[in-house]
């Protein structure tokens, strides 16, 4: 199984919020699963020509967030 996440899995609050990304990931890990986490980085609204490693993720989602 493969996560996708941006810059990174962190599960620390940052400014009293907890990164989506780490969420995710804390939750596969809770659930028995050891996926292997694949760092897309960049921002989900830019262009993907700025940012080619979500080409990937929009190919199996439609979409450019992680």
């Amino acid at each position: 199984m493969k996560l996708y996440v941006c810059y990174g899995d962190w599960k620390q609050p940052i400014l009293g919020h907890k990164h989506p990304c780490g969420e995710a990931h804390q939750a596969l890990l809770d659930a028995g699963y050891d996926p292997e986490v694949v760092k897309v980085y960049g921002l989900g609204p830019l262009p993907l020509w700025l940012q080619p490693r979500r080409k990937r993720v929009v190919e199996l989602t439609g979409k450019s967030w992680v």
